[in-house]
């Protein structure tokens, strides 16, 4: 028997090239998924497996019990997240091209006549972007000067295993368009998360020394990630 099917839940194991062993729980399913370095042996595996046995469970669990996110038509009676909260959608007339707008309190989505659910998605996550931009310029100029490091592009895109990217290379980053349904400090601590990757590429002591000096707060927000999952 491998020794990975000891386990009452399902577990993902990846060798890779690095340093130490890393372990995601991945939604909507709660797949454990580890990436080990290559020589690792099973045992040590193994090891690190019974030592975070409790934060796995507790995680999968959580992960598990939370209700699945409704099905949406972006339509009147409908809600939506939006930096943390909650908001009721109103159908309002309009045309294809035309915007969504907030209020404070609800958003206004354009429909007409025939449009489908894909069309008024679209619609919201043509501004969902426009709004996630908004926010991320002020704050990649804050972290860039406040780190000593720079961008050569920052670009927006759905992902569904990871809240953003950085080719250290090229020296660009992604973030997840969903963050734009996560307080901001999520974003915030997103952003600071991939702009130390241009400081140290792996996610070792260095790190998470240089993310813990630059961002305290950065437990809270990937525990607000962690526990929520990716928001589809």
């Amino acid at each position: 028997m491998n020794y990975l099917d000891e386990y009452s839940f399902p577990i993902e194991l990846n060798r890779k090239n690095i340093k130490n062993l890393y372990i995601r729980i991945v939604p909507p399913d709660g797949v454990v998924r580890i990436s080990a370095p290559r020589r690792m042996s099973d045992r040590l595996i193994k090891d690190a497996i019974e030592k975070r046995l409790t934060w796995i469970m507790t995680h999968r669990s959580s992960m598990l019990q939370r209700a699945a996110e409704p099905v949406h038509n972006y339509k009147s009676g409908d809600q939506v997240f939006y930096f943390g909260r909650k908001y009721p959608v109103q159908s309002v007339r309009g045309r294809r091209g035309d915007a969504v707008t907030f209020d404070g309190r609800k958003l206004l989505i354009p429909c007409w006549e025939g449009q489908t659910i894909e069309e008024a998605e679209s619609i919201l996550y043509r501004w969902y972007a426009e709004q996630l931009q908004n926010e991320a310029e002020p704050l990649l100029e804050k972290w860039q000067a406040e780190i000593g490091v720079s961008v050569t592009r920052c670009t927006l895109r759905k992902m569904k295993t990871r809240w953003g990217s950085c080719n250290v290379r090229d020296r660009r980053i992604s973030l997840n368009l969903h963050l734009v349904k996560y307080p901001m400090q999520c974003l915030e601590y997103v952003i600071v998360h991939e702009l130390v990757h241009l400081l140290e590429k792996g996610h070792n002591a260095v790190f998470w020394g240089y993310v813990e000096r630059f961002y305290p707060d950065w437990r809270k927000a990937k525990s607000i990630l962690n526990s929520e999952g990716i928001w589809g």
